[in-house]
């Protein structure tokens, strides 16, 4: 199982420099160990038999779908980036369910923190704070109340390195 940590952590720092650097991540980095990683989960856990080996093989599938399935909904929200989710889903596949999870919580807390930061910098938080809690009255309130939204309260960073942050502090935790 170390071998699958370590290149979740490998994959996401790569995932994390692209990011930052381009804004992008490739499917060249998150494609590959979507497909692979069940394969290779099967492999490592063939000495226990062929039961073992597929099971292995659908909790890969399992933590694939299981760290991809809200991030999904929030890129086809225009939330969030396809990049974003297919790392997530490669990190489900790699980590399985559990620590994907916890890895996929963190790096959210991480872009938190880095999302508030970045904008308490360009003094826009209290700002953009504001403006998230109208649009969530908004989801409350009859149409004719509905508060109006303006754009300049809308952000967008890169979730790359966060995602990074957060897997290499799961992967430290169940090192232990």
């Amino acid at each position: 199982m170390v071998w699958f940590l370590s290149f979740a952590v490998i994959v996401t720092a790569v995932a994390a420099i692209s990011d930052t650097r381009t804004g992008l991540i490739p499917n060249r980095i998150t494609l590959p160990v979507i497909g692979i990683a069940p394969v290779f989960h099967a492999i490592a856990a063939s000495h226990l038999g062929l039961r073992a080996a597929l099971y292995a093989a659908l909790l890969s599938i399992g933590g694939m779908f299981l760290c991809a399935v809200i991030p999904f909904f929030c890129f086809r929200a225009g939330a969030m980036g396809g990049g974003d989710v297919k790392l997530l889903a490669a990190i489900g596949a790699l980590c399985l369910p559990s620590i994907g999870i916890e890895a996929e919580a963190y790096g959210f807390c991480a872009g938190a923190f880095i999302a508030g930061a970045k904008l308490a910098y360009e003094g826009r938080l209290l700002k953009t704070l504001g403006g998230g809690l109208r649009r969530s009255a908004n989801f409350v309130l009859p149409f004719h109340h509905r508060f109006t939204i303006p754009p300049d309260t809308f952000t967008w960073f890169r979730l790359g390195p966060a995602l990074f942050l957060g897997t290499a502090l799961a992967v430290f935790l169940h090192s232990r």
